[in-house]
């Protein structure tokens, strides 16, 4: 109704304009904890007056856009600054945030951003601690998203966002591995190679194939090299095995 509208309209405008000035009295009122102060304002809004209200609300869509644009903004900040502690903290508050908005809100699809924010935060926080130990840690995310979702399997949407987060985080640790040339990354390539192929057996989609040789001439490639093998015979004899 409009004046529905209305107030949640005055209320997604007074209560980040109260952030902000929370912030500023605080000397906090950087341009990275404004925007995450006012994404999850808004959000946080958004899921009350969900709550609130059953019908559709007029502003519910808009809402939605300018906070996760805000949290994007945010987050994009977060990353060109390479400020590991300042960007494990925050990563880590959107992670809890998001998990509890997707909770809330009862939508798997909204799951696949917690998902991310918690690979970001672990990412950060080894670096903050000056420990490099990246690639074990996020495969090891990885299977556990992935067993997560076998796991529940029953609650299809929820078990499909938890086995898709999974294959995406590991292929793009896979590919960190290659590009950074990263020692022993091969084995955990083959690893995800392994969730790929264990995913077409369960979804019996032969498009998750295509993963499989991908990961494991991936794996390949970076054993051979941390075995000191050079030869092209031994390594075409392998990508051969492969496929």
């Amino acid at each position: 109704s409009q004046k529905q509208g209305g107030l949640e309209l005055g209320a997604q405008l007074l209560f980040p304009a109260a952030v902000y000035l929370i912030l500023a009295d605080f000397k906090t009122a950087e341009t990275v904890y404004t925007l995450i102060g006012i994404s999850i304002t808004w959000l946080a809004l958004d899921t009350i007056f969900a709550l609130t209200f059953k019908e559709k609300r007029p502003l519910e869509i808009s809402v939605k856009v300018i906070g996760a644009t805000t949290a994007l903004m945010a987050s994009l900040i977060l990353v060109g600054e390479n400020d590991p502690d300042k960007a494990a903290i925050c990563f880590g508050i959107y992670t809890f945030f998001f998990a509890l908005y997707t909770l809330f809100h009862k939508k798997a699809a909204y799951g696949y951003i917690p998902a991310t924010y918690l690979a970001f935060t672990i990412f950060y926080a080894l670096n903050a601690f000056k420990v490099d130990a990246w690639l074990p840690a996020l495969t090891a995310l990885a299977v556990l998203y992935f067993l997560a979702g076998v796991a529940i399997k029953s609650k299809e949407n929820w078990s499909h966002m938890l086995r898709n987060s999974a294959l995406a985080l590991g292929t793009i640790v896979s590919i960190g591995a290659l590009l950074t040339s990263k020692e022993t990354g091969g084995w955990y390539a083959l690893v995800i190679g392994l969730l790929f192929a264990a995913e077409m057996y369960l979804s019996r989609n032969g498009w998750f194939e295509i993963g499989i040789p991908v990961l494991f001439n991936i794996g390949a490639f970076l054993i051979l090299r941390d075995l000191e093998i050079k030869e092209p015979v031994y390594h075409l004899l392998a990508y051969s095995l492969v496929w």
